[in-house]
């Protein structure tokens, strides 16, 4: 079997920016510091082979247990909630499915490939507090030291997977007032990146907010009170998709999306300029 192709930006969610023939076109900075644009359907971006791979598995179907049983479910329920939203129907969420957006939005907070590297790095030498982060979130301390590099692999993998399927934070995003951006002008569209989610004064606090763009017309607001709502909407609509796409290209890791390869110059100027910011959200929760 070959190794299969893992997306930690899930074809669901990129179809919206493929209007050009059924591609999306997507931004990704090389070695000479030159961006480049290619035009490419949304199944041939975003993605790794063997991302969630679990090596050392008997076979290749328990290799496969975290996309099949994990990353899977999540983004089929996501993509259900996505419809909803994207109708701006947000009344109409049944709860179940609504948990399903809030544990999407934290999935695309860690599943990269260079947040899965990260963690797995800080795991073969944990800090003492790591070391409790880890024996809270899997219930045990395993013996770290004695594990082989596959065997962490694992661990990491595992380690991830509790993370999104529940730390509390997912039931944090469900409680806030949801809502929904409509972008009318034709001239002007959100981008969208390998770290979408644009987070501001935390989750759990006044004044705290997240958007995501969902298409290259709307974007989703959850907020934890209204006042930051109409602060937000009353803004022009070229400030406030600037401000979106700005966050949103700066923060990539290796890519951004867009409709088009009309925003290369801005892409050359951008993306990646702050991927080495990685706030920890969680504090934000405390």
């Amino acid at each position: 079997m070959k190794i299969p192709k893992h997306h930690y930006v899930p074809v669901f969610y990129l179809k919206q920016w493929a209007l050009s023939k059924g591609r999306v076109s997507a931004f990704q900075r090389f070695h000479n510091d030159k961006v480049v644009a290619t035009q490419k359907p949304p199944t041939h971006t975003g993605y790794d082979r063997g991302l969630y791979w679990l090596q050392g598995s008997d076979d290749d179907e328990a290799a496969n247990t975290i996309e099949t049983l994990v990353m899977g479910p999540v983004d089929h329920n996501a993509a259900i909630a996505h419809q909803y939203i994207l109708r701006d129907d947000l009344k109409s969420i049944p709860g179940p499915i609504r948990d399903a957006w809030s544990r999407f939005l934290v999935g695309l907070l860690l599943r990269t490939p260079e947040n899965i590297t990260n963690a797995y790095e800080k795991m073969m030498n944990p800090t003492e507090r790591e070391k409790g982060e880890i024996r809270e979130i899997l219930g045990a301390e395993p013996a770290l030291e004695d594990l082989t590099p596959i065997e962490m692999k694992r661990v990491t993998l595992r380690v991830l997977v509790e993370m999104i399927r529940g730390t509390g934070v997912e039931d944090e995003i469900s409680k806030m007032k949801w809502s929904i951006y409509n972008l009318r002008s034709s001239a002007l569209e959100f981008f969208t990146s390998d770290r979408p989610v644009v987070m501001t004064r935390g989750i759990g606090r006044k004044g705290g907010h997240l958007v995501i763009p969902i298409s290259p017309k709307k974007l989703f607001l959850a907020f934890a009170d209204i006042d930051i709502e109409q602060e937000i909407k009353s803004r022009s609509a070229a400030d406030l998709v600037g401000t979106v796409n700005n966050r949103i290209v700066r923060r990539a890791i290796k890519f951004a999306w867009s409709t088009s390869t009309k925003p290369l110059d801005f892409m050359q100027r951008h993306l990646g300029a702050e991927a080495a910011d990685d706030l920890n959200f969680y504090a934000s929760l405390e």
